[in-house]
């Protein structure tokens, strides 16, 4: 287990709409993205949010799978645990405001983003 954004060991927070787990540090930035674009929840306190087919949905798409689709139209370098929190905090915003939202070519229609996430998720 691993944050999806820098690495870092163990995450204890997640993104529930972009099934992606992240360390404290993305996760205050995914906080600060707004829950339009990522909803984070504690993996420890909120408990009630972690229903058996969210868990199967995590399991199934995972973070790799999630930053394979979500950087395919990214340019935005990788992070590491060690970065400072500007930098993540670009990186961060760069892969998720830009690259989803405004770059990604299937952003507004729902099919064919959902073809799409199908596909990553059976070739990989």
């Amino acid at each position: 287990r691993l944050c999806a954004d820098c690495g870092a060991p163990d995450p204890t927070w997640a993104s529930v709409n972009l099934c992606v787990t992240l360390c404290i540090q993305c996760a205050g930035i995914h906080r600060a993205l707004g829950v339009g674009i990522s909803k984070v929840r504690s993996v420890e306190l909120d408990r009630e949010i972690w229903t058996e087919s969210l868990l199967e949905l995590f399991q199934v798409l995972g973070n790799e799978r999630m930053n394979s689709f979500l950087m395919k139209n990214c340019r935005s370098d990788k992070l590491s645990q060690d970065d400072e929190m500007a930098i993540r905090d670009l990186v961060i915003r760069s892969k998720y405001q830009c690259a989803w939202c405004e770059k990604h070519p299937s952003f507004g229609d729902n099919d064919a983003l959902s073809l799409e996430l199908c596909e990553v998720v059976q070739t990989e």
